[in-house]
């Protein structure tokens, strides 16, 4: 075989009929001699089926030369055979009518000797290797299986290509774009083809000269090193597989690295961790595929944020050390919800969990441990984040199988540095107000037993009981010690005397004044002498008296500023 001929050695028969230029069927006589028959091409997939032959009026004097191929020997049983499927003028030559009698033969001209090289149907521009050929310069074309494969060069693509009923191209590498200069245009790309040999998709993979992007599936991307389209699997039986991004500068590239893993066939567990060093790495989250449980570690340095958080009016990171989980935005909705659709009357739940101890190895918690909590931030005039309420849970004793707990509520008074205890209740049915001063405040020493305090709502609670000496008469601004927390004060004492002014109290206090001296107590009305806050706005606007052993009720009116008498 000569490139794609089939051919044999000492080929050379005589024409047995004669023929016209436009005949597709040969019939020549059998070799005699040393000379051999036309080998039979058909069924011969090496050579694709094709014969080579050669027409010659006269081997001393030539005056005409045919090329011709065939594609068929039949033994006509006579002592001739039929050459069919014949193609004439091959190779520049023309086609012409011979009479009988005319050397036909295996006689090869330049193209067919390069055909090693050169296939035929072929352009100029065209250079397909055949099998088992090398070319000087690097290109190399092998083939060891039956039915062969090319490797083509032409029109800026390189195509490997399967000899199935005619050549069809499976997979080819083109260079395409026009160069602008700036490193810009021929891209390289590669495309698989069908059955046919159509292409299956223009992007099975494609390089971008200026900036080596790379697309799989699809276009390369803007700013994008690889992009792809469709999912990227990572598979290894046994052994744990990640996918990695690299950042940085320099190389190597180990400012970052963001990995994504897997352990086992079926994966037991799947974990997301990234890295400042390209080597030590935390884990933000893990999750578990069977069931859908996803674990977020708790610590500082696997801190999260979930939206997109605004300098200076929004935490760029939590804002209380040990927070593991923000949840910011800029939007006026922006917030979280927890919802439940169900056909029970059972609601979204929310889970707060303590213990002491590890993980691996939890243990029981310790009275006073605040088992869950709740803190409120704003944003302070120094532009920090602040503490200004919370709400917590504590445990409030053993934690046995009855685990007695207490809720706390906090909030940050004006004056206060850290939000201070204002409500309790504990796990003794008890309720504890906390200490307070400002309106509406009120405390109590125990449960149902309260020792300082004013309105509070739709009920009425009074503060502690103090006993004092009555002051001197004429007293301006009266404040006897421990009147802050007072509901009841007791007034000792044998003198009569007139008292101007006592210290204002938050709106809606009442305070019970007991005269158990021997003499009367008069309260002086709109007495200038002490501040207006200070002074009584009394009944008929004339002095108030209140006789020994006798009793005054005093509310203080936030609107006007003014101590009043109830009768």
């Amino acid at each position: 075989m000569l490139g794609r001929f089939k051919v044999a050695n000492n080929v050379r028969c005589t024409l047995h009929t004669g023929i016209n230029a436009v005949a597709s069927s040969i019939v020549v006589d059998a070799a005699s001699g040393s000379f051999n028959n036309f080998p039979n091409p058909s069924g011969d997939s090496a050579s694709a089926g094709v014969g080579i032959g050669t027409l010659v009026d006269s081997l001393s004097q030539p005056t005409k030369t045919e090329v011709f191929t065939y594609t068929s020997l039949t033994n006509n049983g006579n002592g001739t055979f039929t050459l069919g499927g014949v193609t004439r003028g091959q190779d520049g030559s023309i086609a012409q009518s011979f009479t009988a009698g005319a050397v036909v033969m295996q006689a090869f001209t330049a193209s067919q000797l390069l055909h090693p090289f050169i296939a035929a149907n072929q352009s100029a521009s065209t250079l397909a290797l055949n099998r088992d050929t090398t070319v000087t310069g690097g290109i190399t074309q092998q083939d060891t299986a039956a039915g062969g494969w090319r490797a083509m060069i032409a029109s800026g693509k390189i195509a490997i290509s399967r000899y199935v009923s005619g050549w069809k191209d499976r997979w080819t590498w083109q260079v395409s774009g026009g160069e602008s200069g700036s490193n810009a245009g021929s891209n390289l790309s590669l495309t698989r083809h069908d059955d046919s040999g159509a292409a299956l998709d223009a992007n099975t993979l494609v390089i971008e000269r200026s900036t080596g992007n790379v697309g799989i599936g699809q276009a390369t991307q803007s700013g994008m090193k690889m992009a792809i389209a469709g999912d990227l699997i990572s598979e290894n039986a046994f052994a744990r597989k990640s996918v990695g991004m690299l950042y940085g500068t320099t190389t190597p590239f180990v400012a970052q690295k963001t990995v994504l893993s897997g352990f086992g066939a079926t994966p037991s567990n799947v974990e997301f961790q990234t890295s400042i060093n390209g080597t030590a790495f935390n884990t933000v989250f893990s999750a578990v595929p069977s069931t859908g449980v996803m674990t977020i570690p708790v610590g500082v340095v696997n801190d999260l944020t979930f939206g997109t958080a605004v300098s200076g009016t929004q935490p760029v990171t939590p804002p209380v050390s040990g927070v593991s989980q923000s949840i910011a935005g800029s939007s006026a909705d922006a917030g979280s919800a927890i919802m439940r659709f169900s056909t029970d009357g059972s609601g979204p739940l929310l889970v707060m969990a303590k213990a002491r101890g590890s993980a691996g190895s939890p243990a029981v918690v310790s009275s006073g441990d605040i088992i869950g909590k709740v803190a409120f931030h704003s944003r302070t005039s120094a532009g920090t984040w602040k503490e200004t309420a919370s709400i917590h849970v504590e445990a409030d004793g053993l934690q046995t199988s009855s685990s007695p707990t207490a809720m706390v509520f906090k909030v940050n008074f004006q004056s206060n540095v850290n939000p201070s205890e204002v409500l309790r209740f504990d796990s003794l049915a008890g309720v504890t107000f906390a200490y307070g001063v400002n309106a509406g405040s009120f405390n109590s020493t125990g449960p149902g037993t309260f020792g300082g305090g004013v309105n509070a709502g739709s009920f009425r609670v009074l503060g502690s009981t103090i006993t004092v000496a009555k002051p001197a008469t004429g007293t301006n601004d009266w404040n006897p010690s421990g009147f802050s927390d007072a509901g009841v004060v007791r007034l000792t004492g044998a003198s009569a005397v007139t008292l101007n002014g006592l210290i204002a109290g938050g709106a809606g206090r009442i305070v019970m004044l007991f005269n158990t001296g021997t003499a009367a107590m008069t309260l002086a009305h709109e007495n200038t002498g002490s501040t207006a806050a200070n002074r009584f706005s009394l009944p008929s606007s004339i002095n108030f008296s209140i006789p020994a052993n006798d009793s005054a009720t005093l509310w203080y009116d936030g609107t006007s500023s003014r101590w009043r008498v109830k009768r």
